[in-house]
Formats: C-alpha cells, sequence, structure tokens
C-alpha cells in the first residue's frame, strides 16, 4: 500500500511539474518563473519593496526591467511590460 501511495504521488508531482511549465503565457521580454525574486528592478531606478518570499509569474528577462512596479497578483506578471534600460525614457511623464 505504502509503494503504492508513493508511486501515485510521484506521478502526481510530475504532472503537476508539467503543468506549470507548460500553460504559461509571458508578454514579450519575459519568463514564467516558479519562485523569482520579488523585487524587479523597474524604469523608476528602484527595485519594488522586497518582501522575502517567492513570487511565481512572469518577470523580465535577463537585460530587461519593468517599465512601473506594478504587479497584478491575480495575473501573476501577464500584464507587466519588459523593455532594456535604455528605452525607459520612453516612458517617463
Amino acid at each position: 500500500m505504502k509503494v503504492f501511495l508513493l508511486a501515485c504521488l510521484m506521478a502526481l508531482a510530475v504532472v503537476s511539474a508539467k503543468e506549470q511549465s507548460t500553460n504559461h503565457r509571458c508578454p514579450k521580454n519575459a519568463v514564467w518563473d516558479q519562485c523569482g525574486i520579488d523585487c524587479p528592478k523597474t524604469c523608476e531606478g528602484q527595485e519594488i519593496k522586497c518582501p522575502l518570499k517567492c513570487r511565481v509569474g512572469c518577470k523580465c528577462e535577463e537585460g530587461y526591467v519593468q517599465v512601473h512596479d506594478k504587479y497584478d497578483k491575480r495575473h501573476r506578471g501577464r500584464d507587466i511590460q519588459c523593455v532594456k534600460v535604455k528605452d525607459c525614457k520612453l516612458f517617463k511623464n
């Protein structure tokens, strides 16, 4: 019985990992991260307040920053906009 239960748990973990890696679409220049840093760099020049916990969702790719410091947890970062630092000036008010 223990072996059967262990096999079921392992199968569930594999299916769950596959779902997590394939069902997520992120905006241009962003990638999905199961446990990304919760303090992304932004065009505003500072990092967002940084609670020491994982942020599940989209994050900007290496070399890109978020235009704004807004992050909607319901959308898990699918609405972020990532640009190269040199292009931040295009988004200043």
